[in-house]
């Protein structure tokens, strides 16, 4: 999830395959380890100013498309966890 991802000495050192995984995968991985120990409760905040000027563009649609298939597909792949989209005003 480091957007320089991991240090190609730190890699090697701690036995690293990859530099990166995707944000999809390691967001999977911890809702299966958390799961390990008990019910969880993920919250996701959906930065209200994104959405928020998308909506004013053309791709207002797109954007809705986008965040609805991500949530209900982690809904679908996740174990005893909540998920909860978080939007303040």
């Amino acid at each position: 999830l480091l957007e320089a991802g991991i240090d190609e000495s730190d890699r090697r050192q701690w036995g690293f395959r990859t530099s990166q995984r995707p944000a999809q995968l390691v967001l999977n991985a911890l809702a299966r380890i958390f799961a390990l120990a008990g019910p969880v409760v993920m919250a996701i905040d959906l930065n209200d100013s994104e959405i928020t000027q998308s909506a004013e563009g053309a791709n207002q649609d797109l954007l809705a498309d986008r965040v609805a298939d991500g949530l209900l597909r982690r809904r679908e792949e996740v174990r005893r966890t909540i998920l909860e989209a978080v939007c303040t005003a």
